[in-house]
């Protein structure tokens, strides 16, 4: 196994949107086993990380504490700019409204229209009542919703019920509905996992060409080596809680990351 893990940072490296330092994460009290164990990072505006780890190496649970889905036990998060750990309850609602989410759940309103669930994305800065249905939408929403389905060439089934699509169609619309947030940051975990490898390829590959041409912070988790390597700048191995590697792509290739996973657990 490597030795102590050092992240290489470029001497011309982009503002910092996202910095943790020494998190841990405990289901119970101090003398509980803990999930994630003093984990730091710092992510650069712009930049694509690839977070990657078997099974229960804690890479969905360090997503989660971001945004405070979950509460740390110990440590400190930043997000563009605010301290997450001091926000309450208004201060974290406006902070998520600038993150987008895509989960491997899709969690579309499944008797809506899509076109619906897309314009559910203003949510954070229309208001519950305008974003809710795309029947009480204002025209300039449901043009930007529209725009949206446009970008991950769905426009035609605008109508559709959620219920009635296929699960990459379903991922789509996810991204869509995350993109009608116009985040700042999102935060996407395991987005491709529950699809066909044919379908996954190409979502991911969509998914990732939006974040880069948008110039938005993509943070992923992905049992994918290949996904990793293609789709990020920079990957963060975890292993048990901890961060057990922190190096740009450029300089991976899967065999050198293949000693994190355990012998079955490697996608």
């Amino acid at each position: 196994m490597p030795g102590p893990v050092v992240t290489e940072v470029p001497a011309d490296r982009p503002a910092t949107v996202c910095a943790v330092d020494r998190l841990v994460l405990r289901f119970g009290g101090r003398g509980s086993p803990a999930i994630l164990k003093g984990v730091s990072l710092v992510i650069a505006d712009g930049e694509a990380v690839a977070v990657l780890g078997s099974n229960g190496a804690g890479k969905s649970t360090l997503l989660r504490c971001l945004p405070r889905l979950l509460e740390p036990s110990e440590g400190s998060v930043s997000l563009l700019g605010e301290d997450v750990m001091s926000l309450r309850r208004a201060g974290l609602r406006r902070l998520r409204s600038r993150i987008g989410f895509v989960f491997q759940r899709h969690n579309l309103s499944t008797r809506l229209s899509v076109l619906s669930n897309v314009i559910h994305g203003a949510h954070g800065r229309a208001g519950a009542l305008r974003a809710c249905h795309q029947a009480l939408a204002p025209q300039e929403l449901r043009e930007e919703a529209m725009d949206c389905l446009a970008q991950v060439s769905l426009t035609d089934l605008a109508g559709r019920r959620a219920d009635q699509l296929s699960g990459g169609q379903s991922q789509r619309v996810a991204i869509a509905r995350a993109l009608m947030q116009r985040p700042e940051i999102m935060i996407a975990d395991e987005p491709v996992a529950s699809l066909d490898p044919s379908s996954a390829e190409e979502v991911m590959d969509l998914f990732a060409r939006l974040m880069r041409e948008r110039g938005i912070t993509l943070i992923f988790t992905s049992h994918h080596l290949k996904h990793a390597l293609a789709y990020g700048d920079r990957v963060v191995a975890l292993k048990a809680g901890l961060v057990v590697e922190d190096k740009p792509t450029a300089r991976l290739r899967e065999q050198d990351l293949d000693w994190i996973y355990d012998s079955n657990d490697r996608t």
